[in-house]
């Protein structure tokens, strides 16, 4: 079931257009893998399986096992596909990043294509040419099936992608980055060959960690989520995005049987890149909406310092029954206690 928004903020636009960029691969790869035909408690089986695998930081090449692919596809393909192509529509929506036609997109680590896939949606009016890099001849095969009959610019490459130097125009690392450790040469080395660098992992303290030591490795603030400014978490804090997609049917129906709470996609990233600036910038709420006795909040990072703004509930101020987290914002108010409240609220758009 589709969410139904009465007022598109830019954040909400983006949300619908990954939602409908999707649901053709998603349908097309279930048709390849026969998923209709898997037995749901079995599918759902393999991807508690898979979610041990991965948490364990144990992976092997767990693709080349036909009921881990199956499991990967149904349940975070379709995360990888929203959170790729959420961050990459916020370099245009937020930057001044202007695409040249054929740009390149590098994927290390493409898997069966959920960020490949996503960063074609995002710029295929500019004719891009992709490259995945992978090393599950399985994960390749479903890969070049899902792009034949829509993508003719498209090269994949087999094996350890560290070993590779091409140069692009975007490089992409979604939940490839932990995969290479701390290898700080080959992070330079990528970023020196491509004009944007691009770190998505999941929401995790591991994942916030794995970004800002990128940020030590290179030197430089992430231009997005950070806006450019220095991170003040600390501790047992870290920066995700909490964002309410629609997911498809069977990833739901999967869920209902492993309980995971999958009411919002939570991922942290990094957007790093000295060739492109900011067009926009404000508060970035960082929070889905936090509901308390006769008020309402949510988490706010302003210029690397993070606020929590409140109105008493059901208080008209501006903008704020329509704001989502990730949104960009202005807003006065005054501080109580040790939050700020509100007088008034704009989504800046």
């Amino acid at each position: 079931m589709k969410i139904q928004f009465s007022s598109y903020t830019p954040i909400q636009e983006s949300l619908r257009r990954a939602e409908d960029s999707l649901s053709y691969w998603f349908e097309e790869g279930k048709r390849i893998l026969r998923l209709d035909n898997c037995p749901l408690k079995k599918l759902a089986g393999e991807v508690a399986r898979l979610s041990t695998l991965l948490i364990s930081g144990k992976r092997g090449n767990y693709m080349e096992d036909e009921g881990l692919l199956k499991a990967y596809f149904s349940f975070f393909f379709p995360q990888g596909f929203y959170r790729t192509f959420f961050v990459l529509d916020e370099i245009l929506r937020l930057t001044d990043y202007s695409p040249a036609e054929g740009l390149k997109l590098n994927d290390f680590g493409s898997g069966p294509g959920a960020s490949l896939l996503a960063a074609y949606e995002v710029f295929k009016r500019w004719n891009p040419g992709l490259l995945g890099m992978e090393r599950s001849t399985k994960a390749i095969r479903l890969l070049k099936e899902l792009a034949e009959k829509r993508i003719d610019n498209i090269r994949i490459r087999k094996g350890d992608f560290t070993k590779y130097r091409d140069s692009g125009n975007i490089a992409i690392f979604s939940s490839a980055i932990s995969e290479i450790g701390r290898n700080s040469r080959f992070i330079r080395s990528v970023m020196d060959s491509h004009e944007i660098l691009v770190i998505i992992e999941p929401g995790w303290r591991q994942g916030y960690e794995l970004v800002m030591e990128i940020s030590r490795i290179l030197g430089m603030e992430p231009l997005l989520p950070c806006l450019g400014a220095t991170c003040s978490l600390k501790g047992k804090d870290w920066c995700h995005a909490a964002l309410p997609f629609s997911f498809p049917e069977l990833t739901l129906r999967v869920n209902s049987l492993l309980r995971h709470k999958l009411r919002y996609l939570k991922f942290t990233y990094g957007v790093f890149s000295s060739k492109i600036k900011l067009k926009k910038s404000g508060a970035r709420i960082i929070s889905p909406l936090l509901k308390e006795k006769g008020k309402e909040s949510f988490l706010v990072c302003e210029r690397g310092r993070v606020v929590r703004i409140e109105r008493l509930k059901n208080q008209a101020c501006g903008d704020f029954d329509y704001v989502s987290c990730c949104d960009l914002i202005s807003y006065e108010g005054e501080k109580k206690g040790n939050a700020i409240r509100l007088k008034e609220l704009k989504i800046i758009r």
